[in-house]
């Protein structure tokens, strides 16, 4: 919910500035497309307080959903942690010809 949040943020910022409002509320958001989608989107809060709803089309089943979320953020840290490597790297090779 959280980068729906932004996305809707950045857009309204872009598309209508003169109406742009940085503290349009989550909740409102929620609402907004809920009104909009009806139950075709849906909503998971996982157990943990500190976590962003996830916000999903209702044609998926929410474990494969979960498990589509996770395999993401596995695959964002494997990526993070390459270029992390290959920056090193990178540093590394710099300084041996310097």
């Amino acid at each position: 919910m959280s980068m729906l949040h932004m996305r809707y943020l950045n857009y309204m910022e872009d598309k209508s500035p003169n109406t742009f409002n940085p503290h349009y509320s989550t909740q409102k958001i929620k609402a907004k497309h809920t009104g909009h989608f009806g139950d075709t989107l849906q909503f998971w809060l996982p157990r943990a307080l500190c976590k962003s709803e996830l916000v999903y089309s209702s044609a998926f089943d929410i474990g494969d959903v979960i498990m589509g979320a996770i395999k993401k953020m596995e695959t964002e840290r494997l990526v993070g942690s390459l270029v992390k490597v290959g920056a090193t790297v990178h540093n590394i090779i710099l300084t041996m010809i310097l």
